[in-house]
């Protein structure tokens, strides 16, 4: 009965291949959950009620006779049909999901590094062949009912670690662990979830308690004299070490951040809102590190509150320390303030670059850079997620084959802006006599028929851009920048673009 139950975890471990995985992951999971407990309470009901009791007791296809007793023949071939195209359908699925774990490992080094090539489609093959070779040899090695009673052990092994590692990051309180669902009634329902698995487990008897431990067994040895000599892997368990006073481990904090990049904004994160305020530096002679963080504090100074010595020094901190990613010719500054509504962030931009050098992180050397791009971003300190979430999108844009290229050959600030507006989230409209927005030509942008969520930041007209107040009127010619959610640009898009 429990593996019939693994879709619950088939829907996390294809997380990677989901848009918007904070609210589609959840969906799927309560999806297949209630999906499943449907259809078992329903079809056990009408399998107990139209099957006599003498007879379903050593019936081994109730299914297919209670479609026989209601509709004849036709009936119980039809329900066969189904059940076969089901079996194709789940050990479809279950190749596909199955084969994410070898590259998962492979990734981490826990498994050699082979199994993480992928093909130009994003086909794992080498780990999609080790999947379906282990399930043949288990299927023609192995006894079908022992397979599914060992494996209903291990999905319950799986639930009860699942709810284990949902307490160990809570508990730990790392600031970038930031997930967009949280489960309800914790701790005790992760509590249960921890303890009643086994409970289940030591009814099913001794092979299914005796497959475990030598699961178990069989992972700590593997991770003993293979993996530990490859990958260096700790948990979140360690910040709840250090809370009790000892190390943490800031590997996790990295992977976690890698994540967030994966995750991307959410919906609500004003990140389009912060790129139109920020102000874009450019230096085309040759300036020195401490001009670049000095004119970076002026410009924040005034936005955030805080004296531009009182930045100065925060930001050279943050390069002492090491707590600054740098990558490609990108640098990012960046700390929390308390007391500011919304995040700030300043650009520059160096065509001659600075030689800047700085501790790194991970490797603990002293490294040295030249530095094309500088993004300074200051956000509210109460607000930890938004600021690493904007942190994530700035570094995943900056990580993009051609960032470097596009950046240099942005022809002024406003071209620099748009380097980072998500393309859903922005649009260009050309106001002109015989296109689709030649009736806003004269009108002030306070009388024009805008959808709510849209707003126009700022107008290009001819070699000037101005940002718009509601008294500007618009002109033929002029280029409107509009930002917005999606379905709010695209009735704007409708109105007077297509």
């Amino acid at each position: 009965v429990y593996i019939s139950y693994v879709g619950v975890t088939k829907v996390a471990s294809l997380a990677e291949e989901f848009e918007k995985p904070e609210k589609t992951l959840p969906r799927g999971v309560f999806l297949a959950l209630a999906t499943a407990v449907a259809v078992y309470a329903l079809g056990t009901t009408v399998m107990v009620g139209v099957i006599p009791i003498d007879h379903l007791a050593g019936d081994l296809t109730p299914a297919a006779t209670a479609a026989d007793i209601l509709y004849g023949w036709w009936g119980s071939l039809l329900l066969s049909v189904a059940a076969l195209l089901a079996f194709v359908s789940v050990a479809n699925a279950g190749i596909l999901s199955a084969s994410r774990y070898p590259l998962a490992m492979s990734r981490d080094r826990l498994l050699p590094v082979g199994m993480s090539q992928v093909t130009a489609k994003g086909v794992p093959v080498r780990s999609l062949l080790l999947t379906v070779g282990s399930i043949l040899f288990i299927l023609l090695t192995l006894d079908p009912v022992g397979i599914a009673k060992l494996a209903s052990a291990f999905q319950l092994v799986v639930f009860a670690v699942v709810c284990f590692a949902v307490v160990v990051m809570r508990e730990s309180r790392i600031a970038e662990y930031d997930p967009g669902y949280r489960s309800p009634w914790y701790p005790w329902m992760h509590i249960a979830g921890m303890v009643l698995p086994f409970l289940v487990i030591w009814q099913m008897g001794w092979p299914a308690i005796l497959f475990i431990v030598g699961f178990i067994a069989a992972g700590t040895l593997w991770y003993f004299y293979y993996a530990r000599f490859r990958a260096d892997r700790n948990g979140a368990i360690y910040h709840i070490f250090e809370r009790l006073g000892r190390s943490r481990y800031q590997g996790l904090d990295r992977e976690l951040r890698g994540i967030l990049k994966e995750k991307g904004l959410r919906d609500e994160d004003p990140f389009e809102d912060m790129i139109t305020r920020c102000q874009p530096v450019d230096f085309e002679e040759e300036v020195e590190f401490d001009r670049v963080i000095a004119v970076a504090a002026e410009k924040l100074s005034p936005r955030v509150g805080l004296s531009t010595g009182e930045i100065n020094d925060r930001f050279i901190q943050k390069t002492d320390a090491g707590g600054t990613p740098v990558a490609e010719g990108v640098m990012l500054r960046h700390f929390r303030l308390p007391g500011i509504a919304l995040p700030e962030l300043v650009l520059v931009r160096t065509f001659e670059g600075v030689q800047v050098d700085y501790n790194n992180p991970v490797t603990g050397t002293q490294n040295s850079d030249n530095i094309h791009a500088f993004f300074f971003l200051v956000s509210p300190a109460e607000h930890t997620s938004l600021h690493l979430r904007m942190l994530a999108r700035i570094a995943e844009r900056a990580d993009d084959m051609n960032f470097g290229l596009v950046w240099i050959a942005a022809v002024d600030e406003h071209a620099l802006r748009d380097i980072f507006l998500r393309s859903d989230r922005y649009l260009t409209v050309p106001v002109l006599p015989q296109s689709p927005a030649s009736g806003l030509i004269g009108v002030p942008v306070s009388e024009m028929d805008i959808p709510g969520g849209c707003r126009i930041v700022w107008i290009r007209q001819f070699d000037e851009v101005v940002v718009p107040t509601s008294d500007t009127v618009i002109k033929s010619g002029d280029l409107l920048t509009v930002i917005g959610d999606p379905a709010d640009l695209n009735a704007f898009r409708r109105m007077y673009h297509d």
